[in-house]
């Protein structure tokens, strides 16, 4: 922490109140609640009666963010004090949301085994030490290969593909009517996947799934299937991937974004699409 303080302090004045302002809503984004302050004030090494440990714990000032903010305003002498709270704060949070994706992560794998889908890659849970807080580069952030940075939409972007034919996009359904229906739509999506390169020579690739909070969009984790692997019926009886067995929800790409396959239900049908180079559909265009 000492060393982030000292980095701080070397700003100019506007960049180390603009650094504090930028911190203050970095909190309230991370979820940093009132109950965070008394640990937060500790944390920082600050009593409570220094000016930024009042103005967080008067809620006579108003709400949580507007006392953020008050804290980050402060005069220049009071600033250090101000960033070490903040940074304390923001540590809180992120620690309490890494511990939630923590959990998350277990939850999803358990579930997908289930079904047959290994896990091998889902978004980062480690928490961050109050002075890494402070450094936006070190904060938890899903993981997704590198490869398909920019290149590829995040899930919920790809969830209502809504190509044409004339963008590539591949159409296939099976009646819910048909026998086996299960084993038939296993069958035509791993076809359709294979044919058009969503398996890394390790068989690997990308899985959208929900994310951790309500408020998350769904994200990309890695995965490679099992011997046992069922996505259309044992995966979407978890509810992760469908809400029943022969009724599959569910969306995957290539690592490299290079193409991204959808599997779901309708009234009659299950339709298996892929669209191969989805940046180039006119719906990817400006995603």
């Amino acid at each position: 922490m000492h060393e982030r303080v000292e980095e701080f302090l070397a700003l100019e004045p506007e960049s180390g109140r603009l650094r504090l302002r930028e911190l203050a809503d970095e909190c309230l984004r991370a979820g940093t609640t009132d109950e965070d302050a008394a640990d937060g004030i500790a944390r920082a090494g600050l009593r409570p009666d220094q000016t930024p440990a009042v103005l967080l714990t008067r809620p006579a000032d108003g709400g949580l963010g507007g006392r953020l903010r008050r804290i980050a305003d402060l005069p220049e002498s009071e600033l250090a004090q101000a960033f070490r709270l903040l940074v304390a704060l923001l540590a809180l949070a992120d620690a309490r949301r890494a511990e939630r994706r923590r959990r998350h992560h277990e939850r999803v794998t358990e579930l997908l085994a289930r079904g047959g889908i290994g896990v091998l890659q889902g978004p980062a849970v480690d928490a961050v030490d109050a002075g890494d807080a402070a450094d936006p580069a070190v904060r938890a952030e899903p993981a997704l290969p590198a490869d398909a940075a920019g290149v590829l939409p995040c899930p919920a972007a790809c969830w209502d593909i809504g190509a044409r034919p004339e963008d590539g996009l591949i159409h296939e359904s099976v009646p819910r009517s048909s026998p086996q229906l299960i084993a038939r739509v296993n069958a035509r999506w791993h076809q359709l996947a294979a044919e058009n390169g969503l398996f890394a020579a390790d068989g690997d690739f990308l899985l959208g799934v929900e994310g951790p909070e309500a408020e998350l969009q769904p994200e990309w984790i890695r995965v490679r299937l099992l011997s046992t692997w069922d996505p259309a019926g044992a995966a979407a009886a978890t509810g992760l991937l469908g809400s029943a067995p022969g009724r599959p929800e569910f969306t995957t790409a290539a690592l490299d974004g290079s193409v991204v396959l959808q599997v779901t239900t309708n009234r009659s049908t299950v339709d298996v699409y892929a669209l191969p180079h989805p940046r180039r559909a006119a719906l990817f265009a400006t995603t």
